[in-house]
């Protein structure tokens, strides 16, 4: 499979877009794999048309379960407990469903896997500890070791959801070649119940605010990530693999939020940690590219031992349809 694979959602319309008039100028081809945007020009006297190709396009109808299974998220699964580093992430305009996409509702605690909402990072908890546990059961309890962390990039610093420690340091490890976080709480899972209670103490502490484009807005960059370490056999190298499932915090602009004071601020540094994943992707998809600025921004220098190389990336957009927002 290819390393990075791209995957478009589009949220179904909302009543108060609806009630203000607004159309839905996005939509997915029979395909499965085309989108078309339509906008009007010329005040609206012409009607342009767009259609872009991607791995996927997921129509507004697409259940939680057929985002999960069409999007491949259980290959980059199977891969992170193989030993690979993988990423999933969602990201796109805030109040395009993001979090519901990556989490499901807020008010769901998730806690069987028979729940129809449950977003990709439940799902995929649910699906890791399903197959770790077959594993366990057919090579012995040792055979994986699973263990989860669970943090917040806020304003540029880093908390650590889980201790609720805030502002940790961002270090460069010359022996691994790779950033990490200095002092964050890494927690040994034995199974779904300790995933899941991380998942819910994570989700508990996250940022959140209100303003005029969502009334429960995501006000930070959040990294969920499942770390791995199997051995096949006594005398077999110890496979260390991860599988980061990242909520970025939606790209907004200020007029249309209507943000101020520390909300403004947020969305200033939310945009700008954007924009420099943007360049890194932008950078890593060049041939000519002999740089990656990965040291931009926490985000980048955090994702940067998942992105590149032989890792594998699966990149959700969520897509607001509402005619307000078709350049975005």
């Amino acid at each position: 499979m290819n390393n990075v694979r791209v995957c478009v959602r589009i949220r179904p319309m909302q009543p108060f877009e609806l009630k203000n008039g607004d159309v839905p100028t996005v939509a997915a081809l029979p395909d499965q794999k085309s989108l078309r945007i339509s906008s009007s020009v010329d005040n609206k006297r012409k009607i342009e048309t767009q259609q872009i190709r991607f791995d996927q396009v997921l129509a507004p109808a697409t259940t939680q379960l057929d985002l999960f299974h069409k999007s491949g998220c259980e290959s980059f699964c199977d891969r992170a407990i193989d030993g690979f580093a993988t990423t999933v992430f969602c990201f796109g305009q805030t109040g395009s469903g993001k979090t519901f996409t990556m989490s499901g509702p807020s008010d769901e605690t998730h806690q069987h896997a028979e729940s129809e909402t449950m977003g990709l990072q439940f799902r995929g908890a649910h699906y890791i500890s399903s197959v770790v546990e077959q594993i366990q059961e057919r090579e012995g309890a040792g055979a994986v070791v699973m263990k989860a962390s669970y943090i917040e990039i806020y304003n540029e610093h880093v908390n650590d959801l889980l201790n609720d420690t805030t502002n940790l340091k961002v270090r460069w490890s010359q022996k691994g070649q790779s950033f990490f976080i200095e002092n964050l709480m890494i927690v040994t899972c034995d199974g779904i119940d300790d995933v899941l209670a991380v998942l819910e103490e994570g989700a508990n502490n996250r940022k959140r605010a209100s303003h005029k484009l969502n009334v429960d807005s995501s006000r930070s960059h959040v990294l969920f990530t499942m770390y791995f370490e199997r051995r096949v056999g006594e005398t077999s190298p110890l496979k260390m693999g991860k599988i980061n499932f990242v909520d970025l915090a939606g790209s907004e602009k200020l007029r249309d939020s209507e943000s101020s004071g520390v909300n403004a601020v947020e969305t200033k540094a939310i945009n700008k940690s954007l924009f420099a994943l943007g360049n890194v992707i932008q950078c890593l998809s060049s041939r000519t590219a002999t740089f990656v600025p990965y040291r931009d921004s926490t985000l980048t220098k955090l994702l940067m031992d998942s992105l590149g190389g032989n890792c594998m990336t699966l990149m959700v957009a969520c897509v607001t349809p509402s005619s307000r927002f078709t350049e975005e």
